[in-house]
């Protein structure tokens, strides 16, 4: 199998075995919600807030990370 057939099955498997996870980790997350009962009347604005600041500072601390090296 040539190098470039090699690295794109990789590629893909890798993908797929880490969206798996995400998966798992959703169904983890979920099921935790469940189990703690009703918090209370949900905030749409705030929930957004909440994720889009998560995913910003995940981001930042990649960029960080990848200047690093």
């Amino acid at each position: 199998m040539s190098d470039a057939v090699q690295d794109a099955v990789r590629l893909w498997s890798d993908r797929r075995v880490r969206g798996e996870r995400d998966v798992a980790d959703l169904r983890r997350a979920w099921n935790a919600g469940k189990a703690a009962g009703t918090h209370g009347k949900l905030d749409f604005e705030d929930l957004r807030r909440e994720a889009r600041d998560r995913l910003a500072a995940t981001h930042a601390q990649g960029f960080r990370t990848s200047d690093a090296g």
